[in-house]
């Protein structure tokens, strides 16, 4: 398996490049008099045929505007231009190249999915990486989707996706789209999820029968994925539903110094409201919650108990044992591997079950 990045397109410059046309989708191809050439695809585009070389060849990143990128895009799917060697390997289905979506390496997760992926289709495939992220430069998802994911790539692969990230999704028409790490999914495309319902009501069973009412929840500072705000919501209506409420929340990094700083305000201030447990929505908050209780002398789990989503050889050697819903990354990537090379007609939806695993850091609360 080859591993390329996609990285970001460049951003358009005031004077644009030397590949971009004075017009802008100015023209249209007669679809019934030949097929579409690039000098057509350039026509409607307002570029070069140059640029639109550069795009379907995937040699576009860093050399041609994101507008650019989105134009010449939008014209290939409205012209059907599939005359270039990557696009007939696309309409043939012997197109092996994985554009892969992803918010980040902030940790080893995402490596995990990937691992996943190889361990099913082995050395054949190539993928491209494309960083998701919500930085205050980054492009709207949609031209991001439509460049990177162009005419050479036969498979979008999107984990752990946005509300917006969706959204952009729904717009295409051209790409066979595998989402992963989500509670849904645009129409037309597969999903890979977890079912992490059984897993959040056991948890919250045994939170309340060790006597938690007043339960915090601490959420990822910065994350905007939807998996995310499905697990929050559906933590909520479990604790309620065994007796317990979510009465705080609050975002946190994982980070030192101002991070540091703010989570030991929040811990200090729920122990003072009452709260009795706390649940990460991340497995490197709770790590940072077990540092800034160790320097500020909260005692966990005889003043605070703690779970956390996301569980690692790590959490077991903790001390406290951390009691965590273990998440399973690389079936995720592996199942959604199996649907790229089934190639399936119609779009598929699997699930990997969450599991709730009770360690010493979940005690029961304090009189």
């Amino acid at each position: 398996m080859t591993w390329t990045s996609a990285g970001r397109p460049a951003r358009r410059s005031g004077g644009g490049s030397g590949l971009e046309g004075q017009s802008q989708m100015a023209h249209q191809h007669d679809p019934g008099q030949r097929p579409p050439t690039s000098y057509d695809v350039a026509r409607l585009a307002g570029c070069s045929q140059a640029a639109v070389s550069l795009w379907v060849t995937g040699n576009h990143v860093g050399r041609l505007s994101v507008d650019l990128q989105a134009r010449i895009a939008a014209a290939v799917s409205e012209l059907g231009y599939s005359t270039n060697r990557a696009a007939q390997r696309l309409s043939t289905g012997h197109g092996k190249t994985i554009t892969f979506f992803f918010p980040g390496f902030r940790y080893d997760y995402f490596g995990s999915i990937l691992d996943g992926v190889t361990q099913v289709l082995g050395r054949s495939w190539e993928i491209r990486f494309v960083d998701l992220r919500p930085l205050e430069d980054r492009h709207a998802p949609e031209s991001l989707f439509q460049a990177a994911g162009g005419a050479d790539s036969t498979v979008m692969l999107v984990a752990s996706p946005s509300k917006r990230d969706l959204e952009a999704l729904a717009l295409l028409n051209r790409h066979r789209i595998v989402v992963i790490d989500a509670p849904e999914c645009p129409p037309g495309a597969s999903l890979v999820h977890y079912d992490m319902a059984p897993a959040i009501d056991r948890m919250s069973a045994h939170l309340a029968a060790l006597g938690h009412r007043s339960i915090g929840y601490l959420a990822l500072a910065g994350a905007a994925s939807m998996t995310l705000e499905h697990r929050e919501a559906v933590l909520r209506a479990a604790t309620e539903h065994h007796g317990s409420r979510i009465t705080h929340t609050a975002e946190a990094g994982t980070g030192a110094g101002e991070d540091s700083a703010k989570l030991q305000h929040t811990l200090s201030a729920w122990l003072e409201a009452g709260v009795t447990a706390l649940v990460c929505a991340d497995e490197r908050l709770a790590y940072a919650v077990l540092r800034v209780a160790s320097r500020s002398g909260i005692r966990i789990p005889q003043q605070l108990s703690m779970v956390s989503f996301n569980d690692s050889d790590v959490a077991a050697f903790l001390r406290p044992g951390l009691a965590s819903i273990r998440l399973l990354p690389e079936p995720l990537g592996s199942k959604a591997a199996e649907i790229i090379r089934r190639n399936p007609k119609n779009p598929r939806m699997e699930s990997i079950a969450a599991e709730y695993i009770a360690r010493q850091s979940a005690a029961p609360a304090r009189r």
